[in-house]
């Protein structure tokens, strides 16, 4: 079944030579070349085979993914000047969004950082990045009642990989955002993970649902002078957690 590449196909953004315009943008990978293909039917007709709904939305989805691969913020802005209030406009943008993600995985290359169009990407407000929630809702949710690492390893995970620009802050900020919004409690090899590394003192922990009994259990395994440092910085008194 003959497939075409929507990028090759006729858009109305085609060279004279028929060829799609070159990308000024060298990240190593393209967008535009990843929009979904054209395919024939078994009648003959010529039909889409991607998520975008029509012909148009189509179009404006290659003219933004050449201008982002360009990474060309000034055309991002014409083409949304142009387009923006349509419907279709914003199904490509939302089309656009999970392809940047595919494009430039995140997690295909976790030590060599990429070359990503971040100011075109900004300009039409679709990014490659995926969400803390995305990364670590399921597992907060799932796995912190049975007692498993799997939230610090993913954490760990995160904080590492040279492609996720996420702190600390973010980090807590989310975890926080999730004890509230799904009722979840962190267990003990959250915690101990938390202190030592994100630093978070009891306040921040209080507030992430962890009582002093668990905070308590968790400097178990700290050394004498660190759990010193740990409980005086936050001005706390001993006798509320025994050494």
């Amino acid at each position: 079944m003959q497939k075409l590449s929507a990028a090759n196909y006729d858009c109305g953004i085609l060279s004279e030579n028929n060829t799609v315009l070159s990308s000024a943008f060298d990240g190593g990978q393209n967008l535009v070349s990843s929009i979904g293909t054209f395919r024939t039917n078994p009648f003959g007709v010529l039909i889409m085979d991607c998520d975008l709904p029509d012909r148009k939305a189509m179009d404006i989805a290659v003219k933004l993914a050449l201008a982002i691969d360009k990474n060309s913020p000034e055309e991002i802005r014409f083409l949304k000047a142009q387009y923006g209030s349509t419907k279709e406009f914003a199904s490509a943008k939302e089309y656009l969004d999970k392809k940047s993600k595919q494009v430039w995985d995140v997690f295909s290359s976790r030590d060599t950082k990429m070359r990503v169009p971040r100011e075109a990407m900004k300009a039409l407000g679709v990014t490659n990045l995926p969400s803390l929630d995305f990364m670590l809702g399921d597992s907060v949710r799932l796995f912190e009642s049975d007692g498993s690492s799997t939230t610090v390893d993913i954490i760990r995970s995160v904080l590492t990989n040279k492609n996720l620009n996420y702190t600390f802050d973010d980090v807590y900020d989310y975890l926080l955002f999730a004890h509230k919004k799904y009722c979840c409690f962190y267990n003990l090899k959250t915690v101990t993970y938390l202190i030592e590394w994100l630093d978070c003192d009891v306040e921040k922990l209080n507030a992430l649902g962890v009582d002093n009994k668990t905070i308590t259990k968790a400097l178990e395994s700290f050394s004498f002078i660190a759990k010193l440092k740990y409980l005086f910085k936050g001005g706390l008194k001993l006798s509320v957690f025994p050494l």
